[in-house]
């Protein structure tokens, strides 16, 4: 995850220690001290549980610990610019040589990512924290700032850049990622070997290539089971929808197809504009216009409509919430109006058999069936009493 979130880490991680020692003395109440106890938890425990988690990960979730590491920089930096004592030189000294030192093992990662930009970061930083250790108690005035002002631009440079390569590069789907495509991506390029837990099951996840491209889920030519063939364009492969099937599959040219404008595992649908104008109006007098399983399913009819969509069973439609009991009585009390089925499958189509499978044969038993714009609509206000 380094070249996602870590250009920063190591400085953070130097003056969150340097604040705590300079802050060590002071009262218990003090704000200083607790506002470094409050980011440095964050940042340490967000931190290590992404580094030894397992299973379902992604490297966007690294975004987590920017608010720490912004805040932990700013807070200590300033004070320890501001007394620069012997103990401060030395503190911000260490911070911005580690950080020159890490933004050229980053820049490592990404060779043909503006290649001019690593030894001369790496000499200037180290360089100016040398001038901070040795020389800041005596540089003052127009000196000074100029010192200040070159750390900081030695230290955001590489991530300024990477920023506007994120900001220059069309993402799209489920899984974004930042900054220039990294060769040391735990995730792998094409013919890396998968990572642990969900990735290895399903064939991890690649950075986006020089041009921008992501696949998702393998490398063409790669070791990865289920990786697209050299189309690139079937991201779950053949066993999830196949080139031009409905469902996870995508059409010839690129295009997700999801069938009646459903949402998929990794995509929110859009819903045909029929399905829109029902939801509009079905919110009057009810809590949640609709209700449907899988939060990918929901949010592509709740960004369409602008009116609440329940998303049963959370991510994929398999978590207990809501349960069948509670989704009965939040329609006995009238806070849902319709029901949109996401049809059957793999993950958030049926809740792979949990809580979504519970509710949607519920629904099928007792409630009428209508199609509206190519999708299956029960109106939970009008039961059938199909079956008992």
């Amino acid at each position: 995850f380094g070249g996602q979130i870590s250009w920063l880490l190591p400085a953070a991680l130097v003056l969150l220690a340097g604040g705590l020692v300079w802050s060590a003395r002071r009262a218990r109440t003090d704000r200083l001290r607790a506002a470094l106890i409050v980011w440095g938890g964050w940042l340490v425990v967000t931190g290590v549980a992404f580094s030894f988690g397992q299973g379902i990960i992604h490297e966007y979730y690294s975004v987590a610990l920017a608010p720490a590491i912004g805040a932990i920089i700013g807070i200590v930096a300033t004070q320890l610019w501001h007394h620069r004592d012997v103990a401060a030189r030395i503190v911000l000294a260490v911070a911005l040589a580690v950080t020159a030192v890490w933004t050229g093992q980053l820049l490592d990662r990404s060779p043909s990512w503006y290649p001019s930009l690593h030894w001369p970061l790496v000499v200037a930083g180290c360089t100016i924290a040398v001038v901070l250790a040795l020389g800041a108690a005596r540089v003052r005035g127009g000196l000074a700032t100029a010192v200040g002002a070159a750390a900081i631009v030695i230290a955001l440079a590489a991530p300024a850049a990477a920023t506007l390569t994120t900001v220059d590069t069309p993402h799209a789907g489920a899984l974004p990622l930042a900054g220039p495509a990294s060769t040391a991506s735990r995730f792998g390029g094409a013919g890396g070997g998968p990572p642990r837990g969900f990735a290895r099951r399903f064939g991890g996840f690649n950075p986006p290539n020089q041009n921008g491209a992501q696949s998702p889920f393998g490398a063409p030519g790669g070791n990865l089971p289920f990786g697209p063939p050299a189309g690139g364009n079937v991201p779950f492969g053949a066993p999830f929808g196949g080139r031009g099937a409905n469902g996870f599959g995508r059409a010839p040219g690129g295009t997700r197809s999801f069938g009646g404008g459903l949402g998929g595992f990794l995509d929110a649908g859009k819903p045909d504009a029929a399905v829109t104008a029902l939801l509009r109006t079905g919110k009057a007098g009810h809590r949640w216009a609709a209700a449907t399983v899988g939060a990918n399913n929901a949010a592509g009819y709740q960004l369409a409509s602008g009116e609440p969509i329940m998303a049963i069973g959370g991510f994929n439609g398999s978590d207990p919430a809501p349960s069948l009991t509670q989704f009965e009585t939040y329609v006995a009390n009238g806070d849902i109006h319709y029901y949109i089925d996401s049809g059957s499958g793999f993950g958030p189509a049926q809740g792979a058999n949990g809580t979504g499978t519970s509710i949607s044969t519920w629904v099928r038993q007792h409630f009428a069936a209508t199609t509206v714009g190519g999708v299956t609509v029960y109106d939970l206000t009008q039961s059938s009493l199909v079956s008992e």
